[in-house]
């Protein structure tokens, strides 16, 4: 039997210390758990305030896997979203976004409330070869 280990990390943008971007400092925690496959979340690619690196290619390329990034909010510089690195091939690649959800939410301080839309998210899947 193959068994295989799966990772999930929210990396917030390679943000570590405040303000700084590190993505070696990701790939570097991710390596330490040795996984097959890792789902990232709040992927950055390309965001010029934020030092205008592909993450997502940039974490993959230190561990020596393959990637790929679905947006879940594209602008002209780049893209925010999810990535799925794996050290096996990856096929039958899909990535959708999921519905945006309006939720009333009540702040007492203010004794009113608000309607909050939250931020665009997607999914990706994908299946490898093993």
């Amino acid at each position: 039997m193959t068994r295989l280990k799966v990772m999930t990390y929210n990396i917030r943008s390679c943000l570590v210390r405040g303000l700084k971007h590190d993505p070696m400092r990701i790939a570097k925690v991710i390596q330490s758990f040795n996984p097959d496959i890792i789902a990232l979340q709040e992927v950055d690619v390309g965001y010029k305030f934020k030092g205008g690196i592909d993450q997502a290619r940039e974490i993959a390329r230190l561990l020596e896997m393959d990637v790929h990034f679905h947006p879940s909010v594209s602008m002209e510089e780049g893209g925010y979203g999810n990535a799925i690195l794996s050290k096996f091939p990856m096929e039958k690649i899909k990535a959708a976004p999921l519905p945006r959800i309006e939720t009333p939410v009540h702040l007492s301080f203010l004794e009113s409330f608000l309607k909050v839309t939250f931020e665009p998210r997607g999914v990706l899947w994908v299946e490898v070869l093993v």
